[in-house]
């Protein structure tokens, strides 16, 4: 401490400190509080009293002194404050010259701080639990399933209900939906049936309104007139469009049956050389009869089969005509 400085503690008469300082002090009268401050002017420390303001600046020294109270001599508990120059006490010198950070709620890089030092704070994950609203609730709308509260980074999902029976459906006839126009539900059905038509199979017309039908003969859309169609090769059969089924045979004769007759239907695969083989299928025609039918037998029929027919009564017959219902099973 320079030679114009001190610092002293503890009971001390006036004559004692003004004999421990180069400047004497002033007998002058103390009152509480009382400090001493240097004059120029005589050399001397004057008892004078506290500022209001703060300490005076400047290289004077001031005494903060008290009475004793208790030997009745004009004792001081005496301090001498002189000013200290920025920079000069260190952190070494102080009871406290450290702080501590402390962090929290996603704030990391806290720690303990030395005075005059620095450290960084940086904010990285906030925890949920540290937010006033930590998640959020996920309503599902009209036709949707799931969704709930969820908490934020977290998820959800939503997804459609199920309305109806998983499954495949041939043919169906009736489907039912819910509000939203979805498929609630599936009435199956039957496959759709093809009603398919009437071909003429079989045709026979004579010149002149007069002809024999001859045991044995064979018909189909055109043949040999009476002589020669006692062969399959001498008939022009009907040829199927495509594959599917014959069913409902039906005939009609111009002249009546003479007796109990038949047309036995006749099939034969697509051939230049085809080989004819008798079906299931035979048109009974009651003796006295015109018409003839066979609605219990249905053949199967490939695409190109051929179809004739074969009677097995002789009788004059202007004409007369064979009939069936076909129908395609495919295109």
């Amino acid at each position: 401490m320079p030679g114009d400085q001190f610092q002293y503690e503890g009971p001390v008469t006036a004559d004692a400190l003004s004999a421990a300082t180069t400047a004497p002090i002033a007998r002058e009268a103390w009152a509480d509080g009382y400090v001493l401050r240097y004059s120029a002017a005589d050399g001397k420390l004057h008892p004078v009293a506290v500022p209001a303001g703060p300490a005076p600046s400047g290289a004077a020294n001031l005494f903060y002194a008290t009475p004793d109270g208790t030997s009745g001599a004009a004792s001081l508990r005496a301090l001498v404050i002189a000013d200290i120059a920025n920079g000069l006490i260190t952190n070494a010198k102080l009871a406290n010259s450290s702080a501590t950070v402390n962090t929290s709620g996603g704030i990391t890089g806290g720690g303990t701080l030395s005075l005059g030092g620095s450290l960084s704070l940086s904010l990285s994950a906030i925890p949920n639990a540290a937010l006033a609203n930590g998640s959020l609730t996920v309503s599902a709308g009209t036709g949707l399933a799931g969704g709930g509260s969820v908490a934020l980074g977290g998820s959800t999902s939503l997804s459609l209900p199920n309305v109806g029976t998983a499954g495949t459906y041939a043919y169906p006839s009736s489907l039912t939906t819910d509000d939203q126009g979805r498929v609630s539900s599936v009435t199956a059905g039957s496959a759709p049936t093809i009603g398919g038509s009437a071909v003429m199979l079989a045709q026979v017309s004579t010149a002149g309104g007069a002809g024999w039908i001859f045991a044995g003969d064979y018909f189909g859309l055109s043949q040999m007139i009476e002589s020669g169609r006692g062969t399959t090769t001498n008939v022009a059969p009907w040829v199927a469009p495509c594959a599917g089924t014959l069913k409902n045979f039906r005939t009609w004769t111009v002249a009546a049956a003479p007796s109990n007759s038949a047309f036995t239907v006749y099939q034969a695969a697509s051939s230049s050389t085809p080989t004819y083989n008798a079906t299931a299928a035979v048109l009974n025609i009651a003796s006295g009869a015109h018409l003839g039918a066979d609605t219990t037998h249905t053949l199967t029929i490939a695409a190109g089969d051929l179809i004739i027919f074969k009677t097995d009564t002789s009788w004059t017959n202007p004409g007369f005509c064979i009939q069936a219902q076909f129908i395609p099973s495919t295109s």
